[in-house]
């Protein structure tokens, strides 16, 4: 509407064509604590191919595994370096799996949110890569990358009325 107009008797109102405005692109996110982007995507900073931000490793599985737990001579990094990553089991009884990693440890160990349905050989293959749990430490401290971080870190995590 544009240019309303009333009296006693009557109203008047012009209507304008605005469909042609709403192409504009604007920055549409979320008011959260956590970052909006997906992490590795153009928006993030990082790509797929920028060294080890995003690393991905083949790996072999120790014969020491469990379901849950798994242990592989090639994930050698500091405790939980793998956390909110992902693991893909590639060959053996698991067939193709995709789990997320909850915690990693510096003696060649990563732990899954869920458990495998078989508990991996000594001859399993399997890809396991980084991943971002999409808070401000993590952005700013492990990545270094606090200027793409799109959260709202400095909002209360609790509202307090009083």
């Amino acid at each position: 509407m544009d240019m309303p107009a009333a009296n006693e008797k009557t109203v008047q109102v012009n209507a304008i064509d605005r469909i042609g405005t709403l192409n504009k692109e604007a920055p549409r996110r979320w008011y959260q604590l956590l970052c909006n982007n997906k992490f590795m995507d153009s928006q993030c900073g990082y790509s797929r191919t920028s060294g080890d931000m995003y690393q991905t490793l083949n790996c072999t599985a120790s014969g020491d595994c469990t379901i849950s737990i798994i242990r592989s001579s090639n994930i050698i990094q500091a405790t939980n370096y793998w956390k909110d990553g992902e693991l893909f089991t590639t060959s053996g009884l698991n067939g193709i799996r995709k789990r997320k990693v909850v915690a990693s440890s510096g003696d060649n160990t990563v732990n899954l949110d869920v458990s495998l349905p078989y508990a991996l050989s000594s001859d399993d293959t399997f890809t396991i890569k980084r991943g971002c749990d999409k808070t401000w430490l993590k952005c700013s401290g492990d990545f270094f990358n606090d200027k793409n971080f799109m959260g709202f870190p400095t909002i209360p995590e609790r509202m307090v009325v009083r």
